[in-house]
């Protein structure tokens, strides 16, 4: 079966990382499966409806973290309630600044149940993230990448 394959968003704005609230509707239909050449790191803070990750079953629960890499298949049903932030680069990015991320980790994981407090850590990440990307300072990738690591 031949799935469809978006292709990273970056190419249009010139940007290796992207973070979207998942709140946002987008061009394309989450609930249809498909892939991607880039990974994406799902941060569900209200979690509702399910998402199929190489055609296993994930509840989406809150403060939850869904890891899709490249070519993985996979489609989104979120229900009505379900929010949070979706952050989406490209291998290539970790390995141009020296990331300490796995990408090993990246392949092999799909998703990260915590508990309220270890997942407030890991959004204060993502919020230095956010707050990096609006950054003008030179080296702002360096920095992001340490974030996401």
């Amino acid at each position: 079966m031949d799935y469809e394959t978006y292709n990273f968003l970056g190419d249009e704005i010139d940007s290796p990382i992207i973070i979207e609230k998942l709140e946002q509707k987008t061009d394309y239909d989450f609930s249809k499966p498909h892939r991607h050449n880039y990974n994406e790191l799902f941060f569900f803070i209200k979690g509702n409806g399910e998402h199929m990750i190489d055609f296993k079953k994930h509840n989406i629960k809150d403060f939850s973290i869904h890891i899709v890499s490249p070519n993985k298949i996979h489609k989104v049903i979120r229900g009505n309630e379900s929010y949070g932030f979706v952050i989406l680069f490209r291998n290539e990015f970790v390995k141009k600044y020296n990331s300490e991320l796995d990408l090993f980790f990246l392949m092999e994981c799909e998703k990260i149940n915590l508990n309220k407090k270890k997942f407030k850590e890991q959004l204060s990440y993502l919020k230095k993230i956010i707050a990096e990307i609006k950054n003008n300072n030179p080296l702002k990738y360096e920095v992001i990448n340490a974030h996401l690591s």
